[in-house]
Protein backbone atom coordinates (compact mmCIF):
# COMPACT_ATOMS: atom_id res chain seq x y z
CA UNK A 1 0.00 0.00 0.00
CA UNK A 2 1.41 3.42 -0.64
CA UNK A 3 2.34 5.83 1.64
CA UNK A 4 -0.65 7.99 0.69
CA UNK A 5 -3.37 5.15 0.45
CA UNK A 6 -2.77 4.08 4.46
CA UNK A 7 -2.57 8.05 5.23
CA UNK A 8 -6.09 7.84 4.11
CA UNK A 9 -7.13 4.93 5.21
CA UNK A 10 -5.44 5.93 9.11
CA UNK A 11 -8.04 8.95 8.82
CA UNK A 12 -11.22 7.09 7.64
CA UNK A 13 -14.13 6.83 10.10
CA UNK A 14 -14.34 3.89 12.25
CA UNK A 15 -17.79 3.02 10.68
CA UNK A 16 -17.45 -0.67 12.63
CA UNK A 17 -16.99 1.27 15.81
CA UNK A 18 -20.91 2.24 15.26
CA UNK A 19 -22.25 -1.39 15.43
CA UNK A 20 -19.80 -2.26 18.18
CA UNK A 21 -21.35 -0.03 20.41
CA UNK A 22 -24.61 -1.79 19.68
CA UNK A 23 -23.15 -4.86 20.54
CA UNK A 24 -22.60 -6.37 17.63
CA UNK A 25 -19.18 -8.39 17.37
CA UNK A 26 -16.21 -7.32 14.58
CA UNK A 27 -15.28 -10.07 12.12
CA UNK A 28 -11.98 -9.79 9.92
CA UNK A 29 -12.36 -11.18 6.61
CA UNK A 30 -8.66 -10.50 5.97
CA UNK A 31 -5.53 -8.40 6.26
CA UNK A 32 -6.66 -5.90 2.89
CA UNK A 33 -9.88 -3.62 2.38
CA UNK A 34 -12.55 -5.09 0.51
CA UNK A 35 -15.49 -3.18 -1.09
CA UNK A 36 -18.67 -3.50 0.58
CA UNK A 37 -20.60 -5.84 -2.08
CA UNK A 38 -16.93 -8.10 -1.84
CA UNK A 39 -17.27 -8.23 1.87
CA UNK A 40 -20.58 -8.98 1.54
CA UNK A 41 -20.23 -11.82 -0.84
CA UNK A 42 -17.07 -13.36 1.31
CA UNK A 43 -19.49 -13.19 4.40
CA UNK A 44 -22.06 -15.17 2.47
CA UNK A 45 -19.71 -17.85 1.48
CA UNK A 46 -18.59 -18.12 5.15
CA UNK A 47 -22.07 -18.57 6.32
CA UNK A 48 -23.23 -20.90 3.74
CA UNK A 49 -20.43 -23.07 4.18
CA UNK A 50 -20.69 -23.06 7.60
CA UNK A 51 -24.39 -24.41 7.29
CA UNK A 52 -23.01 -27.09 4.91
CA UNK A 53 -20.89 -28.23 7.76
CA UNK A 54 -23.15 -28.23 10.71
CA UNK A 55 -25.41 -30.31 8.34
CA UNK A 56 -22.88 -32.66 7.80
CA UNK A 57 -22.45 -32.99 11.44
CA UNK A 58 -25.81 -33.40 12.29
CA UNK A 59 -26.47 -35.97 9.35
CA UNK A 60 -23.86 -37.82 11.45
CA UNK A 61 -25.23 -37.14 14.80
CA UNK A 62 -28.59 -38.51 13.70
CA UNK A 63 -27.84 -41.46 12.79
CA UNK A 64 -25.51 -42.03 16.02
CA UNK A 65 -28.43 -40.93 18.11
CA UNK A 66 -31.70 -42.35 16.32
CA UNK A 67 -34.15 -45.24 18.07
CA UNK A 68 -35.50 -48.05 15.68
CA UNK A 69 -39.58 -47.65 15.55
CA UNK A 70 -39.30 -51.17 16.79
CA UNK A 71 -37.29 -50.81 19.93
CA UNK A 72 -39.51 -47.77 21.30
CA UNK A 73 -42.12 -49.18 24.10
CA UNK A 74 -45.84 -48.85 22.48
CA UNK A 75 -49.42 -49.58 24.28
CA UNK A 76 -52.05 -49.89 21.71
CA UNK A 77 -55.54 -49.34 22.74
CA UNK A 78 -55.26 -48.16 26.42
CA UNK A 79 -58.15 -48.04 28.60
CA UNK A 80 -58.67 -44.97 30.54
CA UNK A 81 -60.20 -45.38 33.89
CA UNK A 82 -61.75 -42.19 34.55
CA UNK A 83 -63.64 -43.06 37.94
CA UNK A 84 -64.17 -46.78 39.22
CA UNK A 85 -67.80 -47.29 37.10
CA UNK A 86 -66.76 -45.73 33.77
CA UNK A 87 -63.23 -46.16 31.44
CA UNK A 88 -62.64 -45.43 27.75
CA UNK A 89 -60.90 -47.42 25.07
CA UNK A 90 -58.67 -44.73 23.36
CA UNK A 91 -58.49 -46.10 19.59
CA UNK A 92 -54.56 -45.09 19.33
CA UNK A 93 -51.12 -46.36 19.80
CA UNK A 94 -49.51 -44.44 22.59
CA UNK A 95 -45.61 -44.04 23.43
CA UNK A 96 -44.88 -46.44 26.88
CA UNK A 97 -43.81 -43.92 29.76
CA UNK A 98 -41.52 -45.35 32.38
CA UNK A 99 -44.45 -45.92 34.81
CA UNK A 100 -45.87 -48.43 32.17
CA UNK A 101 -48.79 -46.01 31.54
CA UNK A 102 -49.57 -44.50 27.94
CA UNK A 103 -47.73 -41.13 27.66
CA UNK A 104 -50.78 -38.89 26.68
CA UNK A 105 -51.36 -35.38 25.66
CA UNK A 106 -51.55 -32.74 28.25
CA UNK A 107 -54.63 -30.77 28.21
CA UNK A 108 -54.49 -26.72 28.44
CA UNK A 109 -56.91 -24.80 29.90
Amino acid sequence: MAVAERAAAETRPDRTSELRKKGYEGRRLGPRQMTTDTAVRVTRLVIEEKGKLLKQIFVRLYRLVTVPLDQIPYIDFPELRINKNESTEMPFRYVKGNTGEPIMPQVRH
